[in-house]
């Protein structure tokens, strides 16, 4: 019994945490603890009205009927106090992952980079996670290396006027799953 409550009390205490969210003019930072690898998923996804050169240069935006917003993550380029920082995306249990442990760390918080990209599909989607969508879904990660992103220039290429909300879900290998909004300014 002791060995039990034990066990529960230190799965509550190495369960995933998700700190502070820094957005920032070209990226956002999402502080995360005690997570070996983690995937995340946007709930009700935005939808854009068309894709610009930047974001889509294959042109899908042509080719389905409906394009999203999403946060994409892990292999984001960008200057941080002058190095270059991303993170590493592996196959783990079926799923594409970040691996948290190669991420830049900053008090005792593992930083997640997010930006922004489009995903496209035929059928109106009630959530999408960008490494892991369904095989009909499309998604292009060409925000991930363009040095000189800004989200305001992604929002402007997705025909996005207002501020733009994303519903968010981080999973991690266990299953433990914390909930946030991330807001990006418009202006």
């Amino acid at each position: 019994m002791w060995i039990s409550l034990l066990l529960i009390l230190l799965g509550s205490v190495f369960s995933l945490e998700v700190g502070k969210v820094e957005v920032r003019e070209g990226d956002v930072l999402v502080y995360i603890k005690d997570a070996d690898r983690i995937t995340l998923e946007v709930l009700n996804p935005p939808k854009g009205k068309r894709a610009g050169p930047n974001l889509d240069p294959q042109g899908l935006h042509r080719i389905f009927r409906y394009v999203y917003a999403v946060p994409c993550y892990g292999l984001v380029y960008y200057e941080d106090e002058s190095k270059n920082i991303s993170g590493l995306i592996k196959v783990g249990d079926d799923a594409w992952a970040v691996e948290t442990k190669l991420l830049p760390k900053r008090g005792g918080f593992y930083l997640l980079p997010l930006r922004i990209c489009p995903c496209f599909s035929d059928s109106e989607l009630k959530e999408i996670d960008f490494w892991n969508k369904p095989l009909e879904v499309a998604c292009t990660s060409n925000s991930l290396i363009w040095i000189n992103y800004t989200h305001r220039e992604a929002l402007r290429e997705l025909g996005l006027e207002e501020d733009l909300i994303f519903r968010v879900r981080i999973k991690d290998e266990k299953g433990d799953t914390e909930f946030l909004e991330i807001r990006i300014p418009n202006s």
